[in-house]
């Protein structure tokens, strides 16, 4: 119990996770209608509305609708870029580069209204244009790390550009989860083909 002024307050102990819960809330209903009307044909009382949230809390916690679009696209790609590879360290680089590229493909999937809200407002947006360019790497360290040990174990020729490799292999990502995931809504196991195909020009 918290004395102010002789009287006798509850604490709030939950007060931070409230908040926290009441953001994620509209961070959710955000993309969702972002990806579904644009950024133009979103309204802060239709985020709102879809998060069940108070319309105040949004000028409060993000400042406007721009904040908060910004903050979904810094947030969430720094939380992809950040995020642990899901799954195991693999013995030979036609594995590694499968499990890397079906893992992402499954992240895809699973956050498509994201991805899909990024591509539409970069289409039309040369802000968001530069701010994607500016925030997402064309190489992904994580690949690079895993390329470097494989390297290291003679799985990769010596004099081989790892780095370049990890381009290749991401640009060759982009290209299919865009068409095939985002564009034609296709499932993962629907791309594998395509996996398999990159895997073998890349190794042979």
């Amino acid at each position: 119990m918290i004395r102010l002024c002789g009287r006798k307050c509850k604490s709030r102990p939950h007060a931070a996770y409230d908040r926290e819960t009441s953001e994620e809330r509209i961070k959710l209903a955000a993309i969702e209608l972002f990806a579904e009307r644009g950024f133009k044909g979103t309204t802060t009382r239709m985020i709102a509305d879809r998060a069940n949230s108070n319309i105040a809390l949004i000028s409060r916690y993000f400042g406007n609708k721009e904040n908060l679009f910004t903050t979904l696209i810094k947030d969430e790609t720094a939380r992809i870029i950040d995020k642990e590879l899901a799954y195991p360290e693999k013995d030979n680089l036609a594995d590694e580069l499968t499990f890397y590229l079906l893992s992402n493909f499954s992240e895809i999937r699973k956050n498509i209204s994201f991805f899909r809200m990024l591509i539409h407002e970069a289409m039309f947006s040369p802000e968001y244009q530069q701010l994607l360019h500016d925030m997402v790497p064309r190489s992904d360290q994580r690949l690079i790390a895993r390329l470097a040990r494989l390297q290291d174990n003679g799985q990769i020729a010596p004099d081989y550009d790892i780095k370049q490799l990890s381009i290749v292999t991401n640009f060759f990502m982009s290209g299919v989860a865009f068409r095939n995931l985002i564009f034609m809504d296709r499932d993962v196991a629907e791309i594998e083909p395509y996996v398999k195909s990159f895997i073998t020009v890349i190794c042979e």
